[in-house]
């Protein structure tokens, strides 16, 4: 575990950068995943794909603040795991599988769809969608349940990503047996049509990402390296080297961007430069 020189180990997963690309829109194909890769990170993360088809939430579904981040209420939206993948096949770079559901055996069968996985990333704690990932992190017998299973199915790592409310989880978590830690997901919200008097979201409510959740997410990641020797991916915000170097120095192993990809996959690239280069000693 830890960073030299523009490499991460997350446990047994060796990458060539501490960037890593977070579970989300631009993740919902492997055209998209291979692109971000070529930016030059270490590793992507899939959309979050389940054990069925599901057509996710009414639009719109995605929105843009004013005051930055977004607010999304996609619903789980994926073609489901067997078809995601068979489009994804084999890949020749690391793809860390993000997964959601309910019950141990869906994980276990889902796992066992996807050959050449670099790991897994359960998603305990999706604040759009009742049953997957909202409640389960929640539940931490099933939580510890699901762990299992899933280490028990195969050998790459395991992580599980959860909200900034889960920390009183964690010990069950790594009791369990989890390789890993990716904090935080979005974290609930709304807003309202000041004409219509109604959601701007056709589900109502979502989850909030970017910038104005970047604080919370360093104070989890600080929190829990305090706690654990366990690799910890660090998300919520980043959109700049200087916000990725704010989670590696409050103890994050890695970090993942998300929203900042969204607009433009190629601050990828700038920002993976950039951590590269502070970590060489290049920025002052």
């Amino acid at each position: 575990m830890g960073i030299v020189r523009g490499v991460c180990s997350l446990g047994s997963l060796e990458l060539r950068s501490p960037v890593i690309l977070a579970s989300g829109l631009q993740g919902d194909t492997p055209q998209k995943l291979k692109e971000a890769y070529d930016t030059g990170v270490g590793a992507v993360v899939t959309k979050s794909v389940t054990m069925e088809p599901r057509s996710g939430h009414p639009e719109p579904n995605l929105i843009k603040r004013e005051n930055g981040g977004w607010i999304n209420a996609i619903g789980l939206k994926n073609v489901g795991a067997r078809r995601f993948a068979e489009e994804l096949g084999r890949p020749t770079y690391p793809v860390i599988v993000s997964l959601a559901g309910n019950d141990p055996s869906d994980f276990v069968r889902m796992i066992e769809m996807f050959d050449g996985a670099a790991a897994f990333e359960i998603n305990l704690s999706c604040p759009s969608v009742v049953t997957f990932g909202y409640n389960v992190g929640d539940d931490t017998s099933l939580t510890t349940e699901i762990i299992r299973a899933a280490k028990s199915t195969t050998n790459v790592p395991i992580f599980v990503k959860i909200a900034y409310t889960m920390l009183q989880s964690v010990d069950v978590f790594v009791k369990a047996g989890v390789d890993g830690i990716t904090a935080i997901n979005t974290v609930p919200a709304m807003e309202i049509d000041i004409t219509t008097g109604k959601p701007k979201l056709g589900n109502g409510m979502g989850g909030l990402s970017g910038p104005p959740i970047k604080s919370t997410a360093i104070y989890t990641v600080h929190k829990l390296s305090k706690i654990y020797d366990i690799p910890i991916m660090g998300c919520g915000g980043i959109s700049s080297w200087r916000d990725a170097v704010e989670f590696l120095l409050a103890g994050a192993d890695a970090i993942q961007v998300g929203s900042a990809a969204m607009d433009n996959v190629s601050v990828l690239r700038d920002i993976s430069k950039g951590v590269e280069d502070w970590q060489l000693g290049h920025h002052t």
